[in-house]
């Protein structure tokens, strides 16, 4: 369709003259080509899909704007003036304001300690990177929520490893990139603020992973480890193995998540970290009393502030709950909680309906303009000058599933060597698609193919790369069949075999290998009538589909 709507000059070969370019028609431009597509049956059922998500969607953001509304503080603040006495809204709503006081400096506690944490964690790291090996834990949630522990063994901080491939790595790619914000800042959404510089380290997992990561990413530290020390003298020490396994690597690192202070990135490890893996402690074995941040006076004391306002904000919650009006308040609060949830519920669907919109919203003409880029690649169609191309005019005039491809198979010069039962049984092998064997049958055959047809397949399968890659580039998903499976069992029957010889003992259902033989015998019918096309192989395809289409082949509708 995208080369019978796009194509307008051919370049063609006149008896007397010398290579010369023959306008036969005025292509038509993509603005035209693009009412057409938008006019199909196919698009106009698209279009009428999205009208009616687009329409729901509409309604489910006026939904939500309105139950939003509902729960605000100020709609909740309303319904309880109207239901509590004037003397218990007083008492709750002086409770709640100090609740809320209560929880924004919960907040800040919870942040301080995690930025003491941190902070506390730089130099544990940095006095590790002499002496033993010691273990740590890892500490992320991936996309899904799921928060997952990592034990490791600490290597080192990435910019010790002087000279290695992941120094050189994370020093100049941008993906890397540290740049934490300095300042505080007065938004409610601002997260820690460290004092010092975060850093890139690097540890091996007990999953035999390689982890990248900066001090966000670990929960703790411990004092034990692998000791440093060669197993035998002249050996080289564990850390200096470790430095060098990390160095084979190819370096091919997967960020697992994001933060503020740095990503958590991962890569496979090897074969030889292997058994340096399987030495890593689980968590569960490895004592708490052992963890170095125990140590830190400062992060002691950030811990112990943030759990004193936690249990000041509990027993305020409880203080609420023994209030004159807070059976009444409570079900206007859990009223507002079934509210969020359905809010939630809302916002999901919508975001599945747009997911969807935007899959349909370009359909047809998104389509169009992939195919016309595999075939402008393919030298088949000028898409900006419309000049169609011989390769072009051979495809635009076949039939099939995949018009280019066929038309790339039938312009090779590989075929004119081949007698009409090979080119047939070559044939084959790109409409066999769906036909199978019957594995339930015992001592059953199928016909092998000659060398010659396999030899023709294998280098055809050189030129099916070349489009399936161009087809992947350009996002289109259109099957290049190919296929010698059945092809032994076309040449037998274009090489005059019976049917009744043909189906004894065979391994295909009677239906299958008829479906094959029509559809070769139409693909070889139509070689002769397509342009540009060797006359020798015209000729033997019809000379093969003069010989197939015979009884019972020849009685089955075409």
């Amino acid at each position: 369709m995208v080369l019978n709507l796009l194509a307008g000059a051919k370049v063609t070969r006149r008896s007397n003259e010398s290579e010369d370019m023959k306008a036969n028609q005025t292509g038509r431009t993509l603005e035209e080509a693009r009412k057409l597509v938008e006019q199909s049956f196919g698009n106009y059922v698209s279009s009428s899909v999205m009208a009616a998500a687009k329409e729901e969607l509409n309604k489910i953001k006026k939904e939500i704007e309105m139950l939003t509304s509902e729960v605000s503080d100020d709609a909740i603040d309303e319904k309880s003036r109207k239901l509590l006495s004037e003397a218990a809204y007083k008492e709750i709503a002086d409770l709640q304001e100090e609740l809320r006081a209560q929880k924004r400096l919960r907040t800040e506690l919870r942040k301080r300690m995690e930025s003491q944490k941190i902070s506390s964690l730089k130099p544990l790291l940095e006095e590790s990177e002499n002496g033993q090996l010691p273990f740590l834990c890892l500490q992320y949630k991936d996309s899904d929520g799921v928060q997952h522990s990592v034990p490791a063994v600490y290597l080192g901080k990435v910019d010790s490893l002087s000279g290695s491939k992941l120094e050189k790595m994370v020093s100049t790619d941008d993906s890397f990139a540290l740049d934490v914000p300095r300042e505080e800042t007065s938004s409610s959404d601002s997260q820690m603020n460290l004092d010092f510089e975060p850093s890139y380290y690097v540890a091996l997992g007990s999953d035999n992973s390689w982890y990248l990561f900066t001090e966000k990413w670990v929960k703790t530290v411990y004092k034990t480890g692998f000791p440093n020390v060669a197993l035998a003298l002249g050996d080289a020490l564990p850390r200096e193995i470790m430095r060098m396994l990390l160095d084979k690597s190819e370096m091919k690192w997967d960020k697992l998540a994001d933060s503020e202070i740095g990503a958590l990135w991962c890569m496979e490890g090897s074969l030889e970290t292997w058994s340096w893996s399987l030495n890593v402690p689980v968590l569960n074995s490895l004592s708490e009393n052992d963890e170095l941040l125990h140590t830190s006076e400062a992060y002691h004391g950030a811990v112990e502030s943030y759990k004193d306002q936690r249990n000041k904000v509990s027993r305020l919650k409880k203080k609420i709950s023994r209030t004159e009006g807070f059976r009444e308040y409570k079900k206007i609060i859990d009223m507002a909680k079934f509210t969020v949830e359905k809010i939630k519920r809302l916002k999901a669907r919508s975001r599945r309906l747009i997911n969807r919109i935007e899959q349909i919203e370009p359909s047809g003409w998104k389509e169009f303009l992939q195919i016309s880029n595999v075939i402008h690649e393919a030298r088949a169609l000028d898409i900006n000058t419309h000049v169609i191309f011989p390769l072009g005019e051979t495809a635009a005039a076949i039939r099939g599933e995949n018009e280019l491809w066929l038309a790339m198979v039938l312009r090779n010069k590989v075929l004119l060597d081949l007698k009409p039962a090979q080119l047939a049984a070559v044939l084959a092998s790109l409409v066999s698609e769906g036909i199978k064997v019957r594995p339930w049958k015992n001592n059953s055959y199928i016909y092998e193919p000659s060398t010659t047809v396999i030899n023709v397949i294998n280098f055809l399968d050189g030129q099916r790369s070349f489009l399936v890659e161009f087809q992947e580039k350009h996002g289109v998903n259109i099957s290049c069949c190919l296929d010698s499976q059945f092809s032994g069992m076309v040449e037998a029957w274009a090489s005059g075999l019976t049917w009744r010889e043909m189906m004894m003992d065979c391994a295909m259902d009677e239906g299958d290998l008829a479906r094959l033989l029509r559809r070769t015998i139409d693909i070889l019918a139509q070689v002769p009538k397509l342009p540009d096309i060797d006359p020798i192989l015209q000729r033997n395809a019809k000379a093969a589909s003069d010989v197939m289409d015979r009884p019972p082949i020849s009685e089955l509708a075409g």
